[in-house]
């Protein structure tokens, strides 16, 4: 006798307090990686950095890449410390980091679009006999693995920015590291070479227009009608002499007004008036009297407000469409927009802010937010990309302290659910509803003991690899989504 033959008859008489026609939600919502209602919060065990979409390739789907301080996931210590990846449902280790990750950019190496890292010293072990004073505070991923480079000077390298001016033959990469020699620390990097033995591969230094003191991960290329140059804000640990912004148009720097506190991140957006560069930080004042509180637009050589803006510091910005349009995010240690309240996160589209549900993180400025990123997560499938947010904190949409526990990292977006089984359709197209289809696909589906009922993974919700058994957990599992909506 099969061992599925009860289902059926008992589950004709569960009473119909089963939702017949619960629609998935179409609206935006916060949620932790991986996280279930029978199932913790999972996430990194210490503080996340950067965020970068890594694009698809022969070998591999697109996915979001995430750097930082963590050693673990989801309370496991991971075999790939300060880098992971993130395909849409699961944690994909690869080769990992040794030391802490601060930038990750896309940039050419030998003219191939290349994953590049920067951080603390040695992001990879130098080999043994390499020179005393071998530093990879720069590494770039070769066919599946890092290849370090020496950077003379720089045994920290906090930013990165690839760019391209018009004098440039091919895009080119900038450097900042407080350990470069005063009026120097931001360089470009020049030619690689491998010497020795063992081979050590070096990066030369170039010099960009010798005189700005400035470190920083805030680089932007954007053309004000000039044609294109290169933006460098002053961040937290710099001790500048041009200002906290500053321009450079492949000779030298120009200092773009007085900013009364740190510029951390820039970004170029048109929001239907043409291409603007909008630039966030810590400052208040930008010039002495245009009140810009932590955020401004720059476009005709003019700094403008976003409203009354922010009322903390910023920390990073995205361009990101939720449906409603693209617009822009800023996320941060802020707790209200022009008034609104929006913990740590904030949406500015049309002329005005707007909050993003219970925000990120508790109360107390420990919990914040370093980086964002725009990813499509079901990749070819019909969501739209969801916005993923990353840093300190450890709760999402926060409400009077409560929410839900996220370690370090959250999506904002719609759901696809995994018990909308019946599609709706013979093609397959999700129907985006959790109804009495799905009820019975399942049914149909356990009592056969089929792999598509092979939904709880032995308690397991983080992976998706089937258990190969087909049991009560499995059932328990899809009434307890069906019965939430999913």
């Amino acid at each position: 006798m099969n061992r599925f033959h009860f289902a059926l008859p008992f589950l004709c008489t569960i009473p119909l307090i089963l939702h017949t026609s619960a629609a998935r939600a179409t609206t935006p919502a916060w949620s932790a990686l991986g996280h279930t209602s029978n199932a913790p919060a999972i996430g990194p065990n210490d503080e996340v950095n950067t965020l970068l979409v890594a694009p698809a390739t022969p070998n591999s789907p697109q996915r979001l890449l995430v750097g930082g301080l963590f050693t673990a996931i989801n309370g496991s210590i991971v075999s790939s410390p300060h880098l992971i990846a993130w395909d849409g449902s699961l944690w994909q280790p690869g080769p990992g980091l040794q030391s802490e990750v601060q930038a990750l950019v896309i940039h050419p190496i030998n003219g191939v679009p290349t994953i590049v890292a920067s951080g603390t010293s040695d992001l990879v072990t130098p080999p043994t006999g390499a020179p005393l004073f071998t530093a990879y505070s720069v590494a770039f991923l070769d066919n599946g693995s890092w290849t370090g480079v020496n950077v003379p000077g720089a045994g920290y390298v906090f930013g990165m920015g690839s760019y391209q001016l018009a004098g440039d033959a091919a895009p080119q990469l900038a450097f900042s590291s407080p350990f470069f020699l005063p009026s120097e620390y931001i360089a470009e990097m020049g030619n690689l070479a491998t010497s020795g033995s063992p081979p050590v591969v070096s990066a030369t230094l170039d010099g960009l227009g010798g005189g700005l003191i400035t470190v920083t991960r805030a680089f932007c290329q954007f053309d004000d009608g000039q044609g294109p140059r290169l933006y460098a804000g002053a961040g937290a640990n710099s001790s500048q002499t041009l200002g906290m912004l500053a321009r450079y148009d492949g000779a030298e720097w120009t200092n773009l007004t007085g900013f009364s506190g740190q510029v951390n991140a820039m970004l170029v957006f048109d929001d239907g008036t043409g291409p603007a560069m909008y630039v966030a930080g810590s400052f208040t004042h930008i010039a002495g009297n245009t009140a810009c509180n932590r955020i401004a637009k720059y476009k005709n050589g003019v700094f403008t407000p976003l409203a009354t803006g922010l009322n903390n510091q910023v920390n990073a910005l995205a361009v990101h469409d939720d449906g409603t349009g693209p617009a822009i995010y800023a996320a941060g240690y802020f707790s209200s927009a022009s008034g609104t309240l929006a913990n740590r996160i904030a949406k500015w589209q049309n002329g005005q802010w707007h909050a993003l549900a219970g925000g990120l993180g508790t109360a107390g400025n420990a919990q914040y937010v370093n980086a964002l990123a725009s990813f499509d997560d079901d990749g070819d499938g019909p969501m739209p990309p969801a916005l993923y947010a990353a840093g300190t904190f450890t709760r999402a949409d926060r409400l009077l302290d409560l929410g839900q526990p996220a370690l370090r990292i959250a999506r904002w977006g719609k759901s696809f659910c995994t018990i909308d089984l019946d599609n709706g359709s013979a093609s397959g197209t999700p129907d985006f509803a959790v109804d009495i289809n799905d009820l019975l696909f399942f049914l149909v589906q356990f009592e056969a003991g089929s792999p598509e009922a092979d939904l709880d993974n032995d308690g397991d919700p983080g992976q998706s690899t089937r258990d190969g058994a087909v049991d009560i957990n499995d059932l328990l599992f899809f009434l307890a989504r069906f019965e939430a909506g999913c």
